[in-house]
């Protein structure tokens, strides 16, 4: 094994670390430079939101992925907005760790209802330990009946790879608890509730599976208001403001001379 020194680069990631704060901040600067250079749009004038009304990426991405084989010219200039929306937040860096380390792993999973053309919901999930070090946004396999259902079914996503990281992190000897948090009070209802409901007979399995997590204590499930859930980045266009305020929850900052907002 070989000490090249202090990490600079990794994954095409720049890595800057402070000791002091006990901080390091990742960037993709120069790969989005390359990207727009690529795309011809390194002098495009800069927008405040990916889409129009995802981490901040995730839904806008998924969601023009679909279209790979046959864009139209509405996808292209979707597209081109995403673009330009980079050349704003080019100087974005996303913040882990800091002086007051926390021992949970926090969850927030957030999904629409049957928003895509096939009637098909969208699921995205964000985790903080020390910091946002995974999230994801994926449309659902199969339509959703009801919105609590595409609800569950973001919360079993969540659940999955919260699970796999705690134990990741048990082999590392530190042991977390685990707190998840969803904004639709018909979902965490019933995984606190053991009764048999007939317009959820469907999804016992699922139900069973959280409620077992939820009665033997492996994980927290509580509800969170909407306005607060900043899950919401992942699953559908945000306004400026909102887009701002949870890019700020999610840990992406712009240095003082890079300040995009």
């Amino acid at each position: 094994m070989e000490d090249l020194g202090e990490i600079v680069y990794v994954l095409g990631i720049k890595v800057t670390r402070n000791r002091v704060d006990r901080t390091i901040y990742l960037s993709q600067e120069l790969y989005i430079h390359k990207i727009l250079d690529e795309f011809g749009m390194l002098n495009c004038k800069p927008v405040s939101t990916p889409i129009n009304l995802g981490p901040d990426l995730a839904y806008s991405t998924s969601l023009l992925s679909q279209f790979l084989d046959s864009p139209s010219d509405d996808h292209v200039a979707a597209f081109k907005r995403i673009l330009r929306y980079l050349q704003r937040t080019k100087g974005f860096l996303l913040v882990l760790g800091g002086n007051n380390p926390s021992s949970i792993i926090s969850g927030f999973t957030d999904s629409d209802w049957g928003s895509n053309y096939d009637g098909k919901s969208f699921s995205g999930f964000g985790v903080l330990f020390g910091g946002l070090i995974t999230w994801k946004t994926k449309k659902q396999s199969t339509a959703a009946l009801l919105t609590t259902k595409a609800e569950l079914n973001g919360l079993v996503k969540l659940a999955q790879d919260v699970l796999w990281l705690k134990k990741l992190l048990v082999n590392l000897k530190i042991h977390p608890s685990v707190q998840l948090r969803c904004d639709n009070q018909g979902a965490v209802a019933l995984c606190h509730n053991p009764l048999y409901h007939h317009k959820t007979q469907h999804l016992n399995i699922k139900l069973n599976w959280l409620r077992d997590l939820t009665i033997n204590k492996e994980i927290s499930l509580s509800y969170i208001p909407t306005s607060n859930m900043w899950a919401d980045i992942f699953t559908k266009g945000l306004c400026e403001r909102k887009n701002q305020t949870f890019c700020q929850k999610l840990g992406l900052i712009a240095l003082p001379s890079k300040r995009a907002y």
